[in-house]
């Protein structure tokens, strides 16, 4: 057992310590949290439509234009929430980022996300002393885009960034944070910056963004098929109207002819005619089909907390650094003064 009242008084006679310690331990605390700046957090959460429901609704809508079966056109892969998280955090997404026009709550900046990053942001000062470092020892890269093989004629299209733009991306990767609930299917996109309102615009940008993506994803098949079948469907009518001319012209020209060839020839150009027209018919089925099929992918977000500009600092929380330094000195030293206590009890 330790002895409680030993503890204390030797605690009690070394009293002047904690008059000294203590107080230079909360000054100092203070000043370097001080030095942390704050930062804001802007959170919105989407309810993605269920690809399962859409499914199902594009059957009924594709049975009323008379096509009964397809699951060949069900199976057809699409993105999914649970993949959002690494979406966000890739390059290509954060890319769309870099010219999102911001501007602080004070309206002492006005201009890109990227130069705000770049220049508009506080640090504490060991992190400026460790870029600093890192400055000195590395060596300068000025390409933005670098085209890498082939020739003129073939260009490639690989993106090779700067440092400077790696540590931005880098950045953007931490502040942003994307969470979707596997249950409920909700996605939690949570930004931080150091301004209140950079802070909505970003989040606000993200999910436009995000939306946009999603629907390019699951659109882009249809409404290539919709092109498609736009551009080949007035070929198909002229045909069919040409076929159509050569046999009316026939017929009045062979009214009263009975002979064997002429039958033959009648029928190869009515044969003609019909084929015409059932691909000339079948086309705008399909088109029909492909309009149903694009309206019926895109994606629907029903918004359940969009952005909006935060009230108070999520982080540093600078009371609770200092009286943790505190207790945290306090502890220290108390055990370092009755060490010899323990050591005996023991």
């Amino acid at each position: 057992m330790i002895d409680l009242k030993a503890l204390w008084n030797r605690l009690w006679d070394n009293r002047k310590i904690f008059y000294w310690v203590l107080p230079i331990t909360l000054v100092v605390s203070s000043a370097l949290i001080l030095c942390v700046p704050k930062t804001y957090e802007c959170t919105i959460i989407l309810a993605p439509e269920s690809q399962d429901t859409k499914s199902n609704s594009l059957a009924s809508l594709a049975s009323s234009f008379g096509f009964s079966n397809l699951g060949g056109l069900m199976a057809e892969d699409a993105i999914n929430s649970a993949i959002y998280p690494e979406v966000l955090a890739s390059p290509d997404f954060i890319m769309r980022l870099f010219d999102t026009p911001v501007s602080t709550i004070d309206g002492g900046y006005k201009g890109t996300y990227y130069n705000y990053l770049k220049t508009y942001q506080h640090a504490p000062f060991w992190k400026h002393a460790k870029q600093c470092f890192f400055r000195m020892i590395s060596k300068k890269d000025n390409i933005e885009y670098r085209n890498i093989g082939g020739t003129d004629s073939q260009k490639n299209e690989f993106l090779w960034f700067t440092k400077e733009q790696h540590s931005i991306i880098d950045a953007i990767k931490e502040y942003i944070v994307c969470n979707v609930d596997k249950k409920t299917n909700l996605v939690r996109i949570t930004t931080t910056a150091q301004d209140p309102v950079v802070c909505a615009i970003i989040a606000q940008t993200i999910q436009e963004q995000l939306q946009m993506f999603t629907i390019a994803y699951r659109t882009q098949k249809a409404q290539a098929d919709i092109d498609y079948y736009t551009t080949i469907i007035p070929q198909s009518k002229a045909e069919y109207e040409e076929a159509s001319a050569q046999y009316i012209a026939f017929v009045d020209a062979h009214t009263n002819t009975t002979q064997q060839r002429y039958r033959v020839e009648l029928n190869n150009l009515q044969g003609e005619m019909d084929t015409k027209y059932t691909a000339y018919t079948t086309l705008q089925k399909q088109l029909m089909a492909s309009k149903a099929k694009l309206q019926e992918n895109t994606p629907v977000f029903t918004t359940i907390q969009s952005a909006n500009v935060p009230q108070r600092a999520a982080k540093p929380h600078r009371a609770s650094f200092v009286l943790f330094m505190c207790m945290l000195v306090f502890c220290g030293i108390s055990f370092w003064l009755t060490r010899d206590l323990f050591h005996i009890s023991l």
